[in-house]
């Protein structure tokens, strides 16, 4: 026996060994005290070997070596041929398969180097030609393997009972290392009588280097059989390694390439498969964005308090009672919430059945409205959307998603109307352009889709509200309570949810978790027992409340100049209507036929036939009647549905109706009348355009004798007034709808505008008027007035309707 190529007893080699004699996990050494003469070997030029020679030299029968023969086949490293001599086909093994089917030249297969380059060989060469990583490998198992021998040969040692401690101390020093692996070596290397370190080292280099390049040797993969595995693997349906495996391995089979086992591919995957690739490939873009993609680092002085509010919505985390179709059932409420971005304050919120724009009205109601900051803080000047159609609805931002699609090509092209911010809202658009945010002076930017750092704070909010108050009700169910059959740390044992929900009638309302969700609110905004280090106040270092912070660092705060516009705003509104001799026609939420409003109000009849267009709001709950303003947002009436006649309908309603005929068409008669008494076309023009250059003048001159100056309750510099287009219309809606409620539906004129004929003449003549004209205005006034008057009034007030009064 050589001192390169000793090798143990065939008959104390197993099969076990496929990956290399060196490699961790292999087979502990069987030392016996016989030794079978070894059978005539096929010369080492031939790559294949008959099935019985192989298995003598891996140590093992030749049946157990035959029923592992096609799992062999599969992988390229078995085959069945005829040999001369013999009927049938056999088995031939590939010496691929391990470094102990090359015998005495094992360490010379092992890099790959053929027995006739390297005869006589010295373990220097084997060193040299070897990696240095193959080279410090083999150094570091001839010392693993030298101290096990002198350890063994110790007086006193006994194996069974001492290994363990050995070997923890050996995984100390060299790092993990098992029994197996050093008997293993063992049976490869010379006794060190017969050989030095070196010649140790080289008989146990390892020179698989090409496992992960496709190559023949054990445990190799070909690049079309690795490249067929990641197609099948990398896909969203989430395949079984297992079952990619076996495809592989059957297209190997007909192929021929390199497959190892199974074991060996979960290797492989974990080596060559990036996690972040295998995320986005099998879980999908969102799990890949929330696992591997880093968040967006954001200035916490990018925005100043109360400039920027963050808007959404989320489904809490526990179940009430709700009522549908006619039957209470238990469902899980949401929440519309308005965040202040830099303070992280809850500036605004609603909780409801379900989401919608109406929700996120009444939210920013709260938010500019509450007792608490009404006369401190206004609106913000931007607000942070979600992508929803909820927030992108035209009564919100003041364009619909259509619109907004067409503005972007238009603007590519350099010719579409572009959004100059505030209550001007989009140029080239600003009928269409009216929405809530816009009214308000509030400039909507959307979120980027998929990516919830882009609202960050509302997000961590919503985190919040779900870690504390969800799970303060004795309905929480967790975040995953829909489809959930197992408990996890997000969700509720299944068993005493469903007990919890077993009586509907003693879950909560939704009014009840309001009232506890106000008291909650207040809480959050006061505490200071937080980490945010962004709410440290900067010139006392003390940590400070959403509301302290917000109160004390605000640079300059934006307040309402008509709080009575904000519950005008606050209504559904439609988009600009053309009025027809109908009156307005407005369809209400999803219902297909249209419902009709203002067929004889008089206050309509300056729009009918002119193209003009009006803009209509209403409240969803009550729809008797609706209140409509022209294009500049001034109040014109509050108007009622067109009443239906048919079978039926009293003979006093019918008289009632005919009557608001007669009335309207002389109320046309009579403006006809009064043009002709007030002269003609040009006369008015010219008094016009004197009146004009008579102010002009005027201002002017009161300009340069510094007559123009500041009123005494003007603002400080640092408080900006927000205008709305509706301001200055509050008072006008609650007098003529009080006039209204008395009885008074004729008074379609205003009392302040409600002049005489014969003033209205004297204005004109500038104050001059004769008999004729007097008695001219007063037949005309008693005409005007008092017929209308006398046919409507004491009408009964209608009463409340709801759309299906309003549609039957």
């Amino acid at each position: 026996m050589t001192a390169l190529g000793a090798t143990a007893p065939a008959h104390s080699l197993r099969l076990a060994d496929h990956r290399g004699a060196g490699a961790p996990g292999g087979p502990p050494a069987i030392p016996s005290p016989a030794v079978t003469p070894a059978r005539p070997r096929t010369p080492l030029s031939e790559d294949w070997l008959p099935i019985d020679e192989a298995a003598e030299l891996l140590g093992v029968t030749p049946g157990h070596l035959r029923r592992e023969a096609p799992d062999l086949h599969r992988r390229g490293l078995a085959r069945k041929q005829r040999t001369p001599g013999k009927r049938n086909e056999s088995w031939f093994i590939r010496r691929a398969y391990s470094r102990r089917l090359h015998g005495e030249d094992a360490s010379r297969f092992a890099l790959g180097v053929s027995a006739s380059a390297l005869s006589p060989v010295r373990p220097a060469d084997l060193l040299a030609a070897a990696t240095r990583e193959q080279r410090e490998a083999a150094e570091r198992r001839a010392t693993i393997l030298t101290a096990w021998r002198k350890w063994r040969g110790q007086p006193g040692v006994v194996e069974s009972r001492d290994l363990p401690d050995f070997l923890a101390d050996l995984t100390r020093r060299f790092g993990p290392v098992s029994a197996r692996s050093i008997r293993n070596w063992h049976a490869l290397a010379p006794s060190e009588a017969a050989a030095d370190f070196r010649t140790i080292a080289a008989s146990l280099l390892d020179g698989r280097t090409d496992a992960h390049k496709g190559g023949p040797s054990a445990g190799g993969v070909s690049d079309e059989a690795w490249a067929m595995f990641e197609g099948l693997y990398l896909q969203l349906t989430k395949p079984s390694i297992k079952k990619c495996w076996r495809a592989v391995a059957a297209a190997a089979m007909r192929e021929g390439w390199n497959w190892p086992g199974e074991s060996r591919v979960k290797q492989l995957r974990r080596e060559r498969i990036a996690p972040s690739v295998e995320s986005l490939a099998r879980e999908g873009k969102t799990a890949y964005q929330r696992k591997f993609m880093a968040p967006l680092e954001q200035d916490p002085e990018a925005w100043a308090p109360n400039q920027r509010w963050d808007f959404d919505h989320a489904r809490l985390d526990f179940f009430v009672r709700m009522q549908r179709g006619g039957t209470w059932v238990a469902e899980r409420p949401w929440l519309t919430s308005i965040v202040d971005w830099r303070t992280r304050a809850l500036r605004g919120w609603w909780i409801d059945e379900t989401p919608n724009s109406r929700t996120i009205r009444l939210a920013l109601h709260a938010a500019l409205d509450r007792c608490e900051n009404a006369d401190q803080w206004g609106p913000p000047e931007i607000a942070w959307l979600d992508n929803g159609k909820d927030f992108k609805s035209a009564s919100i931002t003041g364009a619909t998603n259509a619109q907004r699609r067409a503005w972007r090509v238009a603007n590519a092209q350099g010719k579409g109307p572009k959004f100059l911010g505030g209550a001007f809202g989009w140029e080239g658009g600003e009928t269409e352009a009216s929405g809530l945010l816009l009214a308000l002076g509030i400039e909507p930017h959307f979120g980027q889709p998929y990516r919830p750092d882009s609202k960050s704070r509302v997000e961590k909010f919503f985190d919040f509200v779900h870690r504390d108050f969800d799970r303060e009700q004795p309905t929480w169910c967790g975040s995953r309570a829909e489809g959930a059959t197992t408990p996890t740390p997000f969700t509720r044992d299944p068993k005493s949810l469903a007990a919890a929900k077993a009586d509907v009638m003693a879950l909560p309302t939704i009014g009840e978790i309001r009232k506890k969700f106000e008291d909650w609110q207040l809480w959050y905004n006061s505490r200071a027992d937080h980490a945010i280090d962004d709410l440290i106040c900067p010139d006392t270092g003390e940590r400070l409340s959403p509301r302290e912070y917000l109160d004390r660092h605000t640079p300059a705060r934006r307040v309402l100049k008509d709080r009575g516009a904000l519950a005008l705003l606050l209504h559904e509104w439609a988009r600009p209507l053309s009025v027809s001799k109908v009156g307005v026609s407005l369809r209400l939420d999803s219902w297909r036929r249209a419902v009709t409003y203002g067929s004889r109000e008089p206050a309509l009849d300056i729009f009918k036939g002119s193209g003009r267009k009006v803009r209509v709001s209403y409240n969803p709950l009550d729809v008797s009647s609706i209140r409509v303003y022209d294009e500049e947002w001034r109040y014109i009436a509050t108007i009622e549905p067109n009443e239906r006649f048919g079978a039926g309908t009293s003979a006093e309603a019918v008289r009632r109706g005919l009557a608001q005929q007669r009335a309207a068409t002389r109320r046309v008669n009579e403006r006809v009348n009064m043009t002709a008494l007030t002269g003609t076309a040009a006369e008015l023009a010219w008094r016009e355009q004197r009146r004009m250059d008579v102010d002009a003048t005027n201002a002017r001159l009161a300009e340069q004798r510094g007559l123009a100056a500041l009123p005494a309750d003007a603002p400080s510099p640092s408080l900006r007034i927000v205008g709305t287009p509706l301001d200055g219309q509050a008072e006008r809606v609650e007098r003529a709808e009080r006039r209204k409620a008395a009885g008074a539906e004729g008074a379609f004129i205003d009392d302040a505008e409600r002049l005489s004929a014969v003033d209205r003449l004297a204005l004109m003549h500038g104050g001059a008027r004769t008999d004729g004209d007097v008695a001219d205005a007063e037949r005309m006034d008693r005409g005007a007035f008092a017929s209308f008057d006398d046919e409507t009034s004491g009408a009964a007030e209608a009463e409340r309707v709801s759309v299906f009064d309003l549609l039957s």
